[in-house]
């Protein structure tokens, strides 16, 4: 019963607490944190939906690939080189059978599998610590570490991996314990399989060898048949990894595939700092840092008072993992800085391995009330670890306002189901005039393609002379973001398709204006306004007018934005009826830069002062810092909203004293438009 128990227990805190995170979430499509990589991965599993299930020929939607070329080099195949990729292909699997592709099936995967990596944890604790609640101690630290939590139900393979990992060495502890060769023999088989899909995890597999040389060489151990296992382990990774070159030399690849180290110590250090800076309380809380602290005073005080200063095989194998874990530290310093997950990749088993390591030097506790009190202190810092974390998880999936993945997101989660009510062929090519991950983006149409990964006209000119079908961009970034920068793109391309949310076009080359180019002369707006500021009767609903004489685009009167303003032109309305339809704002106007530090132009949609929709677009997309009158343009959306009477606010914010003039500023509200209901009603 004990024994049934002690398996039970801790996979039920282990499932409670997995259903606690992330049932809210399990179906979302790749979010937050390293959207990109999350959707290339996503894009992999659909990849071998699609290719039925052709192990060796990993593909994603992209076809001109970051390497080699960064992204300027089209191939007529979207075959990636990746790692080892065994956890993209189970889900594909499963997709393939059922019909359904959904990304809880991908989520729910990586899950499970955190659940075999926590109980490996907890089971490894436990063959070393005497006191029977501390592998729980143990098992929700891991369970509760932020980035862990975020990544647990996510779409990159580092998960998987560490679980196996983590099972590894359990078993190869099991076989120190017991002798049997079985689990030598399936130690290295996981070992082996999670640095195949997650190439770090290679440090994993060499403390084990290392470990075994020194037991080797201490005679505690014999040459025997055992190191026959390392053969078919190094062979298979030597023999994937020169597979995998062979893809990217043929295909490209999409993954990064080599080292980052610094130039110097201090780069090093600095590296370091900024990591730390970025994701030092992802990576684990500020109460796991105290339990650290209190782990690592009781565990080296009770060392010392035992006076046995032999170390252990944990205490040998962890400080070989130490050693190669610090050396990819600094082998891959500067993708620290902007990957959270390469911690869970390293340092976090080491860290974890150590802590055991530490809580095994607590002596077993005779009395009763001793054990009942160290019980329920882990017990209520559990608790409050799996409370703490549930805000945090909360947290990371929350958007901030200047996200815009929830806006890509709203334009073009439809996108499939146009393309196919408008007719264009599954084996249409695609391009995106993007700067966000692409594969998140093509999957939503669920189309192989290109993307430009910036709206600038050397990336976008050459890439209309591509095999390319159709282009599509999100319109309202067209005008702040791809027009100014590529101005002759309204005559090279024809739409084809507008929902107001994104455009679909084709590539023609024909001379147009703006105004027929975005077909704004087909719909008559709900709301005009126009500022010349020729006269101080103004429209009621604008404020921070500073009418000034001095520089002029047209007239006699412009508006100045002085640097002593935090607030500049500002448009305020309580009229418009949010719940019926989406709305789009349309403005354009002239701007004179007098001295630029920044800034923006805000949109805000507020309800009882309660803020509903907010963005912002930054003046230096808009104009540079040359003084001259520059003519902008910019454009937000509005999505249905259930309020029906909101207060929308368009200001200029100017927070670090920027002085500009605005001149004969023109904007157009609209509730109906889009090119669907003029020339095809199919959306």
């Amino acid at each position: 019963m004990k024994k049934t128990l002690s398996t039970l227990l801790p996979i039920l805190v282990i499932a409670v607490i997995g259903i606690i995170f992330h049932w809210e979430y399990l179906n979302t499509y790749p979010s937050n944190t390293h959207t990109w990589a999350q959707a290339d991965r996503f894009a992999i599993t659909k990849g071998f939906v699609r290719n039925d299930l052709n192990f060796f020929k990993p593909e994603t939607y992209i076809l001109n690939p970051q390497f080699p070329g960064n992204w300027s080099e089209p191939q007529k195949e979207s075959i990636t080189s990746v790692d080892f990729p065994i956890h993209d292909y189970v889900p594909a699997i499963v997709m393939k059978l059922t019909g359904n592709e959904q990304p809880w099936i991908s989520r729910l995967y990586n899950l499970l599998y955190s659940f075999i990596g926590l109980f490996a944890l907890f089971k490894l604790s436990s063959l070393f610590i005497r006191n029977a609640a501390l592998p729980f101690l143990i098992l929700v630290i891991a369970a509760t570490s932020p980035v862990f939590v975020f990544y647990q139900a996510s779409f990159i393979p580092t998960i998987p991996s560490l679980a196996n990992a983590i099972l590894a060495i359990y078993l190869y502890f099991i076989y120190l314990k017991s002798g049997k060769i079985k689990h030598f023999g399936w130690s290295i088989f996981f070992v082996t399989l999670a640095a195949l899909s997650r190439t770090t995890f290679i440090i994993p597999l060499v403390a084990i060898v290392c470990h075994f040389a020194l037991l080797l060489i201490k005679k505690r151990e014999k040459v025997s048949r055992k190191l026959l296992f390392f053969g078919p382990s190094f062979s298979s990774i030597l023999g994937y990894f020169l597979y995998n070159n062979y893809l990217k030399e043929k295909y490209g690849s999409l993954f990064l595939g080599n080292l980052t180290p610094p130039e110097n110590l201090n780069d090093f250090i600095f590296k370091i700092s900024e990591s730390w800076k970025n994701w030092g309380m992802d990576y684990f809380l500020p109460k796991h840092y105290l339990i650290f602290i209190i782990t690592l005073i009781l565990g080296s005080v009770f060392f010392i008072l035992k006076r046995q200063y032999k170390l252990s095989d944990l205490a040998k194998f962890t400080t070989i993992l130490w050693i190669g874990n610090l050396m990819y530290l600094v082998a891959m310093s500067y993708q620290f800085i902007n990957h959270d997950y390469y911690f869970l990749d390293s340092i976090y088993l080491t860290i974890l391995l150590s802590s055991i390591l530490f809580l095994k030097q607590i002596p077993v506790l005779e009395k009763k009330n001793m054990k009942l009190i160290l019980t329920g202190l882990i017990a209520y810092s559990c608790f409050t670890l799996i409370v703490s974390a549930e805000k945090k998880q909360t947290d990371r999936h929350t958007y901030k306002f200047w996200d815009s993945l929830p806006n890509t997101f709203h334009n073009y989660q439809n996108g499939e189901e146009i393309l196919n009510k408008l007719g264009i062929s599954k084996e249409a090519k695609i391009l995106l005039i993007e700067s966000f991950a692409p594969n998140y983006c093509l999957s939503l149409f669920n189309r192989k393609g290109y993307c430009t990964m910036a709206p600038w006209k050397e990336r976008i000119e050459p890439a209309l002379d591509w095999d390319v079908d159709y282009v599509i961009f999100q319109n309202e970034y067209f005008l702040t973001d791809i027009l100014p920068k590529y101005p002759e793109i309204i005559n090279r391309l024809s739409k084809d398709f507008d929902n107001g949310k994104i455009s679909i076009c084709r590539i023609e080359r024909k001379t147009k204006t703006l105004e027929q180019f975005l077909g704004t002369s087909l719909f008559e707006p709900e709301l005009i306004q126009f500022l010349d500021f020729e006269t101080d009767t103004l429209l009621s609903q604008w404020n921070n007018i500073n009418r000034d004489t001095i520089k002029t685009h047209s007239g006699l009167f412009s508006s100045k934005v002085d640097s002593s303003m935090q607030y500049g032109l500002a448009f305020i309305d309580s009229s418009i009826d949010f719940s019926k339809k989406e709305t789009l704002l349309i403005g354009n106007g002239f701007l004179y830069p007098e001295l630029m530090k920044g800034g923006s132009l805000i949109l805000s949609v507020n309800k009882n002062g309660r803020e509903i929709h907010y963005k912002q677009v930054e003046l230096s997309k808009i104009s540079d810092t040359e003084k001259k009158w520059q003519s902008f343009y910019f454009q937000f959306n509005i999505p249905k909203l259930e309020q029906e009477i909101c207060e929308l606010k368009l200001f200029f914010y100017n927070p670090n004293g920027s002085a500009y003039y605005l001149d004969d500023f023109k904007l157009r509200v609209y509730q109906d438009f889009g090119y669907s209901s003029k020339k095809q009603t199919i959306y």
